[in-house]
């Protein structure tokens, strides 16, 4: 008789706790400017880090475009033409 094989799961039930995957982290910013028949344009971040280019795609399908000013909540990612360069992903409205 062997030892018996230890089941994974993403339960740890020595520790009584769910481990979750990673999430990129969100960043904070405001929409500095949207060119709505193009679908694009660039927000301010909050961490005072230089503005970032963000696509309709990006967004909930409800949006058809953003609004200057408008406060947002993002992910960080490359972006879809050229992955050396970044762009804004998962774009919220942030209420």
């Amino acid at each position: 008789m062997g030892v018996p094989a230890r089941r994974v799961s993403s339960f740890d039930e020595r520790e009584r706790r769910v481990i979750l995957p990673m999430k990129e982290p969100r960043f904070t910013g405001t929409v500095k400017m949207w060119n709505s028949p193009k679908g694009f344009g660039f927000l301010s971040r909050d961490d005072g880090q230089p503005d970032i280019f963000a696509h309709i795609t990006q967004t909930p399908e409800e949006f058809d475009e953003l609004n200057r000013g408008t406060r947002v909540s993002f992910e960080i990612g490359p972006a879809h033409r050229n992955p050396a360069k970044i762009e804004a992903k998962n774009i919220l409205i942030v209420t």
